[in-house]
């Protein structure tokens, strides 16, 4: 791709003496305006600090600047250490006369593309910008090759307030096209506050709550299933939470232990929508007496679901069940560390067993009536015997 500045002069800029009036401003060493620097009759001299030296467009086309939009020049104790051009809807930041930023922007003036390169010119990263009515929607990162990086998202509410930002890493080869789930960032917003921190994705997830500021909650999750729950000793829970996965309002009664017992889901489509939204889903939580997950029934649009948790005197899972209004779907148990067996009930009295050794199938059965009318040995097809 040739870059926008490549037919606009540089070294023609840089030779452009400063213009007629130019305004300074106290800046950081980023460039950004702190406070209008008064007196200045001409640039700073040495032990100013930094300074943010601004020539305006109408100066730009006086001075014969055709299509210039106006220059910055960021001076640290009066030497030059960079600047900007704005030509048309293209920003260029140089250092030491080389390009080292581009920038794009839309026609109402939004930065849509950054495109950041070395001294010798060849593009290093680019970022693209994706707008959602008014307010910013996503960031996607890409290396100089063009492959995808990284994704940053913004959700906001229709008063453009943010209710969510989530950080999601590309995928790793050979992921299946999921994000590490260790690496992913979510952050749920109500009026302003963090209320919830999420790490990882559905299928092995830590969610942190908020409230006031302070952490009062932690749970984990894995397959959308509580494992377990864990409540500050100090401190209020609030009785209502925002769901920023799917967008609804989610009201929590705790028990005595601090543990949920009871989750009502109700669609809102803003955080605070009112309490006559449609009821989604209610959860309900069971525990042994060691505080273990024993059950979690769930009342929603497949009707009745109930899962069923096991475990021996050591708190090691050993079987898990799961029923749909009332019939047995799939059985697992897990007969040592690193070892499960999934039975899936089928509608016709057919039952798939599949053994897993850590993430692996090594075998697999389909029985009819109880007697197995098919076998396959992965473990031994995948150590290539016949």
């Amino acid at each position: 791709m040739t870059p926008a500045w490549a037919a606009v002069t540089v070294a023609g800029l840089l030779a452009a003496a400063p213009l007629g009036a130019v305004e300074y401003y106290r800046a950081d060493r980023f460039g950004t305006p702190l406070a209008p620097l008064a007196g200045a009759a001409g640039a700073p001299g040495a032990d100013s600090g930094f300074v943010l030296a601004v020539e305006s467009a109408a100066e730009a086309e006086a001075a014969g600047l055709t299509g210039l939009a106006g220059r910055r020049r960021l001076l640290h104790d009066g030497e030059q250490v960079r600047e900007w051009h704005r030509i048309g809807s293209v920003e260029l930041e140089l250092e030491a006369g080389k390009v080292i930023v581009e920038r794009l922007h839309d026609g109402r003036g939004r930065l849509q593309e950054e495109r950041r390169y070395n001294a010798a010119g060849e593009l290093l990263q680019r970022e693209v910008l994706v707008y959602r009515g008014a307010g910013l929607h996503q960031v996607e990162r890409y290396d100089g090759a063009g492959t995808l990086l990284e994704t940053e998202r913004y959700d906001l509410t229709a008063g453009g307030r943010l209710r969510r930002f989530a950080h999601l890493p590309a995928p790793a080869a050979g992921a299946g096209g999921a994000a590490g789930a260790a690496a992913v960032l979510d952050l749920v917003f109500h009026r302003g506050e963090v209320i919830e921190e999420r790490h990882g994705a559905a299928a092995a997830e830590l969610i942190v709550r908020f409230a006031g500021g302070a952490e009062y909650a932690r749970e984990e999750w894995a397959d959308e299933r509580l494992l377990a729950a864990h409540r500050a000793a100090a401190g209020p829970a609030p009785a209502t939470r925002v769901d920023g996965r799917a967008e609804t309002r989610s009201e929590t009664a705790y028990d005595a232990a601090g543990r949920p017992a009871v989750v009502r889901v109700y669609a809102a489509g803003e955080p605070d929508g009112g309490a006559a939204a449609p009821l989604l889903e209610e959860r309900r939580y069971e525990y042994h007496p060691d505080g273990a997950l024993a059950a979690l029934e769930i009342a929603g649009a497949l009707g009745i679901e109930t899962y069923r948790y096991t475990y021996d005197g050591s708190g090691r899972r050993l079987r898990e069940e799961y029923r749909r209004r009332g019939r047995v779907q799939r059985v697992t148990t897990f007969p040592a560390p690193g070892e499960r067996l999934d039975e899936v009930y089928g509608e016709d009295d057919t039952v798939l067993r599949v053994w897993w050794r850590d993430a692996t199938r090594v075998r697999e059965e389909v029985l009819r009536g109880g007697e197995v009318v098919r076998a396959r040995d992965l473990a031994a097809a995948a150590a290539g015997a016949p």
